[in-house]
């Protein structure tokens, strides 16, 4: 019998190893880190970078906005006077009339070659490009024969007499006080002389940033006959009394009045009738390299001029410009009128010009089409063009314009218009005609800028001087026919004198161009004023 035997497993379970738990993770590795890091900081850059661009465009419109705004001050300032002119814009005015003056003075640079400074026979160390802010020409340079750059011309003077209806002239003068001493005091007028002109910064950096030009408006109250009471006196005096005696620096550092100096030394203020003629207005004669003599020549490079000159004083300050470093150094009472004829700076141009109804225009290529240029237009006139059939005429140009250098090699081709059938000379195209009669080109003449417009006065031909030579005295006027070259009586012929331009002016156009250095933009504003209808 078969026994059978089971045999009992024991079912142990298989121990199988645990797996170990996972750690949380609770930081970065290096590696990552940097990753991160660089990731952080070109955001950060990207951002900085942004607002960088953004604050800078900010600022640049900020700045932008500024100085166009006060151009447009300026351009307001200037039309106002224009506008409130009180002489009509033709020439041979009479005194009696007391209309005043008009008088528009031409410089001898130009829009093609603006400045002096560029020029080292003139100035030693001309600008350099690298190192100025000047926005230079399309190749880099200051030379006008690179082609014109961010100047402009700006050594012209405009001057004339201005009536304000609503608000009056405001300037200052110097009155005695009793026992002794003196005080400044506030002065006001309706009508005034005023005068525009523009000063060019020289290359030493002494006013300023080289090249640059400061635009003045000096204002000379009119104020015939006004008298003042000094304080604690019970009588009043002649207003400009205490000044006797003053010289042209002491009196136009004191007194914002329109006067004249007698043969004593006497300051008298003018009254419009005055300033008509040609030797009250200011700046005109009396300095020693310019005898107080007809035509009364306008001292322009005084007024404006940075260049040592005739009439300044030991510390280099001109009788007419003397507010303002550094002509206020040694004088603490000029300090406190530092900048007060400033009516704004960085100019980069002030261009005066009057409308010439026949200055011809021409059309030239460009570009594959045509343009008009006009004179002081870049290819005015035409070279190798048909001169005698102008696209139209009229425009704005400079005085005596067919003898400047307006971007054109063809510089003195005319004077009247050198192509054109017969001779042609527009109004405003050629030099002002001799000032005395049948004295041409005498010594003088045109030494001290050439070009000039002036309303004048009659009464040169009445004056009792002759000046015109020993011919005789006020033949125009004597009743005679004195010259015998027809039967008529005091015509024209006999006159002793003549406008430089004596024709009617139809209107004046002046340009005032305006640099913002931070963020180089350059802004122009153009004034323009009709004399047509007065």
């Amino acid at each position: 019998m078969l026994r059978l035997h089971s045999t009992a497993r024991s079912e142990r379970p298989i121990a199988m190893p645990l797996a170990r738990p996972i750690a949380a993770r609770c930081g970065l590795t290096l590696i990552e880190m940097l990753v991160a890091m660089s990731i952080t900081l070109l955001m950060m850059a990207s951002v900085v970078t942004i607002f960088d661009q953004f604050g800078r465009g900010v600022n640049d419109s900020r700045a932008t906005l500024e100085m166009t705004s006060r151009l447009r001050d300026v351009r307001n300032r200037l039309q106002s006077d224009l506008a409130g002119l009180t002489c009509p814009a033709v020439p041979w005015q009479r005194p009696e009339s007391g209309v005043g003056y008009l008088e528009i003075f031409e410089g001898s640079n130009t829009d093609y070659d603006p400045t002096i400074l560029n020029k080292p026979s003139e100035v030693g160390t001309p600008l350099d490009p690298s190192e100025s802010i000047l926005p230079p020409n399309a190749r880099g340079t200051f030379d006008p024969e690179d082609g014109p750059f961010g100047l402009g011309d700006a050594d012209d003077i405009l001057m004339m007499t201005v009536r304000s209806p609503d608000r009056p002239f405001v300037g200052r003068m110097r009155v005695p006080v009793l026992p002794s001493g003196f005080q400044t005091v506030s002065i006001q007028s309706h009508v005034a002389e005023v005068i525009w002109y523009a000063v060019e910064n020289p290359v030493d950096g002494s006013l300023g940033e080289p090249g640059m030009r400061t635009l003045y408006r000096r204002i000379l109250l009119v104020m015939p006959g006004a008298e003042y009471r000094p304080p604690g006196s019970p009588t009043s005096v002649p207003l400009l009394q205490a000044a006797t005696g003053y010289d042209e620096f002491n009196f136009y550092s004191h007194y914002d009045v329109s006067a004249r100096r007698d043969a004593t030394g006497r300051w008298i203020p003018n009254t419009l009738a005055d300033l008509t003629k040609r030797e009250n207005r200011f700046a005109h004669g009396t300095f020693p390299q310019d005898p107080r003599e007809f035509p009364f020549w306008l001292r322009a490079d005084a007024l404006r001029s940075h260049r040592p000159i005739y009439n300044r004083r030991a510390n280099g300050a001109s009788a007419l410009r003397p507010f303002g470093e550094p002509f206020a150094q040694g004088h603490p009472e000029w300090a406190l009128r530092a900048g007060e004829d400033v009516i704004m700076t960085d100019i980069l141009g002030f261009d005066i010009r009057v409308y010439d109804p026949q200055a011809p225009m021409y059309e030239v290529p460009l570009d594959g089409s045509t343009t008009t240029v006009a004179p002081g237009d870049p290819g005015w006139p035409p070279e190798g063009g048909n001169l005698n059939n102008p696209a139209g005429l009229g425009a704005y140009v400079d005085l005596g314009y067919a003898f400047r250098r307006e971007h054109s090699p063809v510089y003195g081709l005319f004077p009247a218009f050198s192509g054109l059938t017969g001779t042609v000379v527009t109004p405003f195209s050629a030099r002002p005609g001799p000032l005395h009669r049948g004295v041409q080109g005498t010594p003088g003449t045109y030494t001290l800028g050439a070009w000039f417009y002036d309303t004048w006065s009659f009464h040169y031909e009445h004056d009792g001087i002759s000046q015109d030579g020993p011919d005789g005295i006020d033949e125009g006027t004597d009743g005679f026919n004195s010259d015998l070259v027809n039967s008529a009586v005091d015509d024209m012929s006999e006159f002793e004198t003549s406008p430089p331009y004596p024709v009617p002016l139809q209107g004046v156009e002046i340009k005032i161009r305006a640099y913002e250095r931070f963020s180089r933009q350059i802004r122009e504003v153009t004034v323009r004023q009709d004399f047509a209808t007065q």
